[in-house]
């Protein structure tokens, strides 16, 4: 299901709302107060299964948000299996449907589009805060820098993801592999920055379909990693 995620930022909180049921706060929910976590798709068909997915399972890669909670906001779209698409309140007991206006929640001032690959799923694009933390917090540790790409963006992955016993992911053009999570960014020359929409179409098609990676293979490239220092 194609979902946004939104959270009470606890800066902007004065009226101290942030995880109160919808009795509790006595007034319309205000966008104004609230940032967006997450926009993506979600491998699950309603709104429970996405609580649970989203507090017991491993959180999607551009996920930046505490675990749902009471007070978040859900927003669905596309979803014929959801009951009527729209935003919905998480409440202390179930869901609410509400009116939530996402054009009046604060546009975030730093971030930058990338495509995410993970293992074994199509490449999808995204947007992430432009801060070291949520690099690190996307590709699962300290990241490295893979240049070569020769057209202003850079692969971003775990420097220690093979160390680490991560899963095989892609193989690049030189034939070496990069285990775990990883995305592609921009680069202008000093800082990493967003991917232009022919730049994240390109990429999203060139890691459009999973590969099948041996862990023998992922052994065998850390093997020849070291061997090269």
């Amino acid at each position: 299901m194609k979902i946004q995620v939104y959270q009470i930022d606890t800066e902007k909180d004065t009226n101290r709302v942030k995880f109160q049921g919808l009795e509790e706060k006595g007034y319309a929910v205000d966008p104004k107060i609230y940032s967006k976590v997450f926009d993506g798709k979600i491998d699950c068909d309603n709104l429970e299964t996405l609580y649970r997915k989203l507090n017991l399972d491993e959180k999607p890669p551009l996920f930046f948000g505490h675990s749902l909670s009471v007070s978040d906001v859900v927003c669905v779209e596309g979803q014929s299996d959801v009951d009527d698409n729209g935003c919905f309140y998480c409440d202390t007991v179930g869901w609410q449907k509400i009116m939530f206006d996402t054009d009046s929640v604060p546009k975030e001032k730093n971030t930058m589009q990338v495509v995410v690959v993970e293992p074994n799923k199509p490449a999808y694009k995204g947007e992430m805060p432009h801060t070291l933390k949520a690099m690190q917090k996307v590709v699962g540790g300290n990241i490295e820098v893979v240049y070569g790409n020769n057209d202003g963006t850079v692969i971003v992955c775990d420097e220690e993801g093979k160390l680490k016993g991560y899963e095989g992911n892609r193989k690049l053009n030189n034939g070496s592999i990069i285990a775990g999570t990883f995305f592609v960014c921009g680069d202008d020359g000093e800082n990493f920055c967003s991917l232009s929409e022919s730049q994240a179409e390109k990429y999203m098609k060139l890691f459009e379909t999973p590969q099948e990676i041996s862990d023998e293979e992922v052994q065998e490239d850390t093997k020849i990693m070291f061997f090269g220092l």
